[in-house]
Parts: structure tokens; C-alpha cells; sequence
């Protein structure tokens, strides 16, 4: 698989990993986010990625032992030591070891029902791509078949289908993180895929609630940058999902004609 990757940092990533967890026979070691997902999507080089370890305990040690036995390179530790951050100039890929989910919410009743009633067991891996919202997020590469593995069987599905989707259900995703609305367009316009209906229709609900959750300044900022980014097409999608009046605060109608 290695020599088929386009770019060079990712498979040098793969490759001081599959060192890595063979040195240590480490099998439950993983690799989610935008590696895996730019090996199932292509688009943009990744300059960050997560490693999945077994375990909250396991992950200071195995990013300590990363960062100084493979790339010789410091470490940072997050203040509640269930993160470690390790960044190495040459490899241009900042590595974030987790376990549990860095969204809080994750562990919220109504969400953990919420996984239960879409069929998931509760676990922390499941909680962890929970909290990455959408399921072409939710792949994982594993160093131990040195393949990308779709755990949740939904992301290779929406992949074809080339639809944005919602792992949790869209209201609740919208209800605990407001901010996903911008991710799922921003995902949507980056891969040319469409917005699930019923995720396109909690987003429609959304706006206030991003706003008040994340201020206006900041909400500007964001769909600003998406409209500079894609142009018409985010203009588009932004006014489909209920950003109208935002849309034109930033370019006036005179402009869009």
C-alpha cells in the first residue's frame, strides 16, 4: 500500500508506524482522522492526524516513546494528560495521541442513547469517532494489517453515495456541537459531496444556535473563509442550509450577479 501513496509524509507516517508498533507489538494502536481520510478521498496533503491507543494511561507513554525513540523529536502533554501532542518538522504531520474523545460531549446521556439506538456499542473508540461527527471522518488505518479499516460500517457506503453524513443522529449532533453545520459544508464543498438530507435539515435549524454558542464575529469569520475559499459554490450551499442573511453581509446581491 505504501508505495502507492501520493504524498511523502503520509507514507513516511505509515511507515515510522508500522516500525513503531512492531518494535513494541503494539496491535491496538490506530491512526484516525485526515490520514485515513485522505487515503480514502484523496485532496489535501494532511498536516495533522490522531493515533488511537488502548488506552488513557497509554497515552503519555506510547507518544513519549514515539516522539523520542522514532523521530527524535519533544513532546508536548496536554494539561489532563489524556493528549499528548508530538510534532516533527521533516515528517510536516503534527501527531495527536488520544484514546478518550477530546469532545466532552461524547459522554452526555442523550448522546450515549443516541449511539445505542443507531446500533453502536458503547466503547471509547466508539465514543472517540463519534466526536468526529460525520463518517467519512470515521476511518481508521491500522498499522497492524497496514489497511483502512471502516469500523462503524458506514463510511465506505457514504463514500460511494458521496453524501456528507452525521454519525450521531443530525439533531443531536447539532443540539451538542453547533459547530459541525460549517464542518459538514465545509466537507461537502471540499469533496463535491451532498449533505445528507436529514443532516442539510438540522443544519437549517442550526444558525442561531451557532451563533450563540461561538458569537457572531467567529461565525462570520468561518463562512468568510468558505466563501473565499469555494467562491459560488459555497455561496450556494451556505444559503441552502439557512446562512442567507450572513451570506449577504459578506457579499452584497450587487456583487453575486
Amino acid at each position: 500500500m505504501l508505495e502507492s501513496i501520493e504524498s511523502n509524509s503520509v507514507r513516511e507516517l505509515l511507515r515510522l508506524i508500522g516500525i513503531f508498533c512492531d518494535r513494541y507489538d503494539l496491535s491496538e494502536v490506530a491512526i484516525a482522522g485526515d490520514v485515513p481520510r485522505y487515503l480514502v478521498l484523496g485532496g489535501r496533503e494532511p498536516n495533522k492526524t490522531d493515533i488511537i491507543c488502548s488506552s488513557d494511561e497509554d497515552v503519555p507513554v506510547l507518544a513519549t516513546v514515539f516522539a523520542t525513540e522514532i523521530l527524535s523529536s519533544p513532546v508536548s502533554h496536554l494539561p489532563n494528560d489524556k493528549r499528548a501532542i508530538v510534532k516533527n518538522a521533516e515528517l510536516g504531520i503534527a501527531l495527536d495521541f488520544q484514546c478518550s474523545s477530546p469532545k466532552p460531549y461524547v459522554d452526555e446521556l442523550r448522546v450515549l442513547a443516541d449511539l445505542k439506538e443507531i446500533g453502536l456499542d458503547d466503547s471509547s473508540l466508539v465514543r472517540n469517532l463519534a466526536g468526529r461527527s460525520f463518517t467519512i471522518d470515521s476511518f481508521l488505518y491500522l498499522p497492524e494489517t497496514e489497511s483502512v479499516h471502516d469500523p462503524l460500517l458506514r463510511g465506505s457506503s457514504d463514500v460511494e453515495d458521496e453524501k456528507v453524513c452525521s454519525i450521531l443522529s443530525p439533531d443531536v449532533l447539532m443540539r451538542f456541537d453547533p459547530w459541525a453545520s460549517l464542518a459538514a459544508i465545509q466537507r461537502s464543498l471540499e469533496f463535491d459531496f451532498d449533505l445528507d438530507l436529514p443532516l442539510q435539515a438540522a443544519i437549517q435549524r442550526s444558525p442561531n444556535r451557532l451563533m450563540s454558542h461561538y458569537g457572531r464575529s467567529r461565525t462570520m469569520n468561518n463562512i468568510g473563509t468558505l466563501i473565499g475559499s469555494y467562491g459560488e459554490n459555497a455561496i450556494k450551499i451556505l444559503r441552502k442550509c439557512g446562512f442567507d442573511e450572513c451570506v449577504r453581509k459578506i457579499v452584497p446581491e450587487e456583487e453575486e450577479d
